[in-house]
């Protein structure tokens, strides 16, 4: 598995798995934004006692598998002297 394609398959997954907490139906767009926000209610909901250590730490392993991928990628790019993937430049910039 190359590392691009470990990037889709994780991007697929945790995008499946990113329900919106406002109700709204669907899951949101992966971005880094996201990703942070994501991050930080997991934190709250740990301060306030609604999420356990088991599923924060799955949800902190999901992100930092996200983040290796991306970090793979960019330096595969600058390593090959190649363009930045656009679905990375998407992710940073949305």
């Amino acid at each position: 598995m190359t590392a691009q394609t470990a990037t889709k398959s994780t991007k697929k997954t945790a995008a499946s798995n990113a329900a919106p907490k406002n109700g709204n139906a669907g899951p949101q767009k992966l971005t880094a934004k996201n990703l942070k926000s994501a991050l930080w209610d997991t934190l709250q909901e740990i301060r306030g006692g609604s999420l356990s250590a088991g599923d924060a730490d799955a949800v902190a392993s999901q992100a930092r598998e996200i983040l290796r991928a991306t970090n793979t990628q960019l330096r595969i790019s600058a390593q090959s002297n190649r363009v930045v993937p656009q679905d990375v430049i998407k992710f940073s910039e949305d």
